[in-house]
């Protein structure tokens, strides 16, 4: 039929990224329902390898993946203040995340 889409969007859930996109080209959007993820997307976001941005906030890199696969829960605000001035974002919202993500895994 003429007019009609004949790729519709696909959706697909990937370990740490969801895919979306069209059959053609998927395009890579980081799964940051978790401040772990966030932290993870935006660090790739920078260009930064892992053991880069560990040295570069203070801590380690076993650290900072930990918190980005969500091995390890963000609960202190001194590390969020750190990891968000290590990758240049608000600090605001990287503590807000993180008290989201708290009260979240509280309610389960």
């Amino acid at each position: 039929m003429a007019g009609k889409a004949t790729s519709s969007a696909v959706l697909r859930a990937c370990a740490d990224w969801v895919v979306l996109g069209g059959p053609e080209e998927p395009v890579p959007v980081p799964d940051t329902r978790m401040v772990g993820g966030w932290i993870r997307w935006r660090r790739k976001r920078a260009y930064l390898p892992l053991r880069v941005a560990a040295r570069r906030i203070g801590l380690s890199a076993g650290t900072l993946g930990a918190l980005e696969t969500g091995r390890h829960a963000l609960t202190q605000v001194e590390t969020a203040v750190k990891i968000a001035d290590g990758l240049g974002v608000s600090r605001e919202e990287l503590v807000i995340r993180a008290v989201w993500d708290f009260r979240r895994l509280e309610d389960q």
